[in-house]
């Protein structure tokens, strides 16, 4: 015997059907919009090998597993390591001439970095700072030379730089700098990269302003490590991403590092779109937490797709969960082990009144394990060939 639909069912057959719907229609809108930005383009530096610097054991093995991820994202990419002044200018040159009119255009460069005088730096690997003459263009990359050659860009354009690590060769030059007759300490005594506004970018640095960055103990640093797991999200806009990111490199960190972003894009851009089996995916789950309909399942759910339309929904629903819980009059005997859990409760209550084995009211009151488990046996016995219609 077929069960009839109960409010219950069609609530949330509803929602259902009309997130589906919403689905269909944002995804449609953004095949669009991929269809039209089909034009990819990074560069990848990633400098290990320093010959007047300390070595770094990870920016090559980062800009290697960056560079793959970007091209499983369709982005056309320029990979270079261990460059010197030159190979750095031939990089940025070739990048150049590939940038003009892409739709997304990404930079991402792992080595050491640092703050002079105002202005940022990136350090080829043949870098040799003796006196504040050593710090010019010919030297150094200018960080500003890369925003240049983004505005060529008309989508998106978007920096990382893991770059703010602990140079003592730095350190030493702002010392000495500092330390002569009438030097502005506070010029040369700050660390790491500093922050950089700039219109229609998001830059993201690997820890705070004036700080710097763990290069890691494992194959990449901890910022490479959470882009590498986040970058490949599926129908992630880039700066929820970048978000995700932060808060996975202060967690990875302890507290002792978090990435700084500075965003000024407009408009929503997504590395990897999402696609119709996804969606499905997400759509299949949410049933079945809805059939559930407890404070367990959401979180399960949400555990699995902590994004998207379905996760709001998801979170709406759990809210009102709690909610109703919140209102219900716990037991006085906080220490009885045989009580029921209020949530598994009421959802019990709300199945035996759908197939009429318990007229009570859907509190999730009054349903013990021990004095009332023969009753409930016998009333689910009675009506088993409902439950198994």
């Amino acid at each position: 015997m077929a069960k009839s639909p109960t409010i219950f069912d069609r609530n949330w057959e509803a929602e259902v059907r009309f997130a589906s719907a919403i689905l269909f229609f944002s995804m449609l809108i953004c095949s669009v919009g991929a269809a039209q930005a089909d034009k990819r383009v990074a560069l990848v530096i990633g400098n290990s090998a320093y010959k007047n610097a300390p070595v770094l054991l990870n920016p090559k093995n980062d800009a290697e597993d960056i560079a793959r991820s970007l091209r499983d994202l369709d982005f056309f990419t320029i990979v270079a390591t261990d460059l010197d002044r030159a190979g750095m200018n031939d990089a940025l040159d070739r990048f150049s001439r590939a940038v003009r009119g892409a739709d997304i255009a990404l930079v991402y460069y792992s080595g050491h970095g640092m703050q002079f005088g105002g202005k940022n730096y990136l350090l080829p690997v043949e870098a040799q700072l003796e006196s504040a003459d050593d710090v010019n263009r010919f030297r150094l990359m200018p960080l500003d030379d890369v925003f240049d050659v983004l505005q060529s860009a008309r989508g998106a354009r978007i920096v990382m730089l893991d770059a703010c690590r602990n140079n003592p060769v730095e350190v030493d030059i702002k010392r000495r700098l500092a330390s002569t007759s009438g030097a502005n300490r506070d010029a040369y005594l700050t660390r790491g990269l500093s922050r950089v506004t700039a219109n229609g970018l998001i830059i993201a640095y690997a820890t705070q302003a004036d700080d710097v960055a763990a290069d890691g103990t494992g194959r990449n640093s901890p910022f490479a490590a959470a882009l590498l797991r986040n970058m490949g999200s599926p129908g992630l806009d880039v700066r929820q991403m970048f978000f995700n990111v932060q808060d996975e490199v202060d967690r990875l960190t302890a507290g002792k590092q978090r990435p700084e972003l500075s965003i000024s894009l407009v408009g929503q851009y997504k590395l990897r779109p999402e696609t119709e089996a996804t969606a499905n995916i997400t759509s299949a789950d949410f049933e079945a937490a809805a059939t559930v309909d407890t404070v367990t399942g959401w979180d399960q759910f949400l555990n699995r797709h902590p994004q998207g339309f379905y996760a709001e929904l998801a979170r709406e629903r759990k809210a009102r969960i709690q909610a109703k819980l919140a209102t219900l009059s716990l037991p006085s005997d906080r220490s009885d082990q045989n009580q029921v859990p209020l949530d598994l409760a009421m959802a019990l209550q709300t199945e035996l009144r759908r197939v009429g084995c318990n007229s009570g009211a859907e509190t999730g009151r009054g349903m013990p394990l021990q004095s009332k488990r023969s009753g409930c046996l016998t009333s689910t016995q009675e009506c088993g060939w409902k439950l198994r219609a």
